[in-house]
């Protein structure tokens, strides 16, 4: 019986342990579910977040560029003023061009080109063979010079590749006298570094990439002016409206949107988190499961399994609490101690364990059984207000119980039951004023009649009694 009740003992632990892991399972899949979904939002937002920051950088180096390259082709004005002022001339046209130079030291050369032809140009020396260049008609050039012209503003040619080497823009400025086409006013800048005061380089120090393009006019594609030469991973942009042109500012993060050192840590930290908190459900469940195996345990019989002394009492007390009505019936074996001391406890305890579960299988279903300790049993069947009744029900069912002999081993027992009942409410108020009379009215019996026989053996077999398994 011990090694039943050992069993019994490891299938739960065994169920106990399912359960914890389940819980522990299930803590761990959700805490990650939880927090990859929190990791998720939190990236987006800190995307967000950077693409905003990049946008504002964006946009502030954009309206410096225009700022820088507008200030730069401001110099053509002067030249246009003084070819109005002079009816189409310009009479000490080097030391005005001389000085132009000084206020914007990027500039290569000034020009003049009356009828669109190039016919002064300062310093002379250097860019001599520009002289007699029809810049609307010259290959390649003329676009731009037409547009002037036809639109009477000023265009932005370039990048190109000088002859002399490097990279240079032109701005050509359309000059009108009297409401007629009198020419261009031209003034060549180096590239890039006509963009020095704009400071791009300050995009790097921020931890930006950035690529300065613009769409060619003829061929359609994108062409990079300036930074980084590879592509740049889902950029922000902003437009650089310069004349007759667009260029386009792109940046993003130097080592993209997504911070992947941050993520891994981020993760590695919430995996930890997750397991250690999916540790404490798992101890907490198993603790709790204990427990509870613990206060069935302690509510329990170790031997027949029924409700004990504690468990009967705490049944009565919610029966009460009801105020369900019942009868109690007080029971013990007579003879059961001449059973042990002839036969043996295990003979004992099985012929205690048969009863028990005899008597169980006849009582109402919502009635109760539990052991006191010993031979004694306790009986509780509700709704049951009347004596007779009472005692007839009980009665009926031990001798239903007696009728049939124990069969233990190598032995067959018959064995009679005192008995001794009491009712709720009607003669006690209390579990312990119940077990009182309904244990003196079992006594009350064994002395006013006969006294019950005691258990006795009816066969004996040949083969020896075998321990209680």
């Amino acid at each position: 019986m011990q090694h039943l009740i050992r069993q019994r003992d490891r299938e739960s632990g065994d169920e106990g342990g399912t359960r914890c892991l389940f819980y522990a399972l299930g803590t761990l899949l959700v805490s990650l579910f939880l927090c990859s979904v929190f990791l998720v939002c939190h990236e987006r937002s800190r995307q967000e977040q950077e693409r905003e920051r990049a946008r504002y950088i964006a946009e502030s180096y954009a309206t410096k560029i225009e700022y820088v390259v507008i200030d730069a082709y401001s110099s053509v004005y002067v030249l246009e003023g003084l070819l109005r002022q002079g009816r189409g001339q310009i009479e000490d046209f080097e030391s005005y061009s001389a000085e132009v130079m000084k206020l914007h030291p990027n500039i290569l050369n000034v020009a003049l080109a009356p009828g669109g032809v190039v016919s002064r140009i300062y310093p002379y020396e250097r860019n001599k063979q520009a002289i007699g260049h029809d810049l609307l008609t010259v290959e390649n050039r003329s676009r731009e010079a037409r547009l002037a012209r036809d639109t009477g503003k000023a265009t932005l040619s370039g990048p190109f590749v000088l002859v002399q080497g490097g990279y240079a823009v032109v701005v050509r400025l359309p000059v009108f006298l009297d409401g007629t086409f009198w020419g261009l006013a031209c003034a060549t800048f180096t590239f890039p570094h006509v963009l020095d005061p704009a400071r791009l380089e300050g995009l790097g120090k921020q931890g930006c990439d950035y690529q300065l393009s613009r769409v060619h006019p003829d061929t359609g594609e994108r062409v990079v002016l300036l930074g980084s030469s590879k592509p740049l991973d889902e950029p922000v942009e902003a437009s650089v409206e310069l004349p007759n042109v667009r260029w386009t500012l792109s940046v993003a993060p130097q080592g993209g949107w997504r911070n992947w050192a941050f993520l891994y840590l981020a993760f590695g930290i919430a995996t930890f988190i997750s397991l250690l908190l999916a540790c404490v459900v798992g101890l907490i469940t198993d603790l709790i499961g204990k427990k509870k195996r613990l206060e069935r345990v302690s509510e329990r019989d170790p031997l027949t399994g029924l409700p004990n002394r504690r468990a009967l009492s705490r049944e009565m007390e919610r029966a009460m609490a009801a105020g369900r009505p019942f009868a109690l019936c007080y029971m013990d074996i007579n003879g059961f101690k001449e059973v042990n001391d002839t036969h043996g406890h295990d003979c004992g305890d099985q012929l205690l364990m048969q009863f028990s579960e005899r008597f169980r299988e006849g009582l109402p279903p919502e009635g109760v059984l539990s052991r006191l300790g010993g031979d004694e049993f306790i009986a509780i069947v509700y709704g049951v207000e009347n004596r007779l009744e009472a005692e007839t029900l009980f009665r009926e069912t031990l001798d239903a119980i007696a009728s049939v002999p124990y069969r233990i081993g190598s032995l067959e027992l018959r064995s009679s039951v005192s008995m001794g009942v009491a009712l709720y409410p009607s003669e006690a108020g209390s579990p312990e004023e119940l077990l009182r009379k309904a244990d003196a009215d079992m006594y009350g019996h064994k002395k006013k009649g006969a006294p019950e026989a005691p258990a006795r053996c009816l066969r004996t077999s040949p083969f020896p009694l075998r321990a209680a398994q």
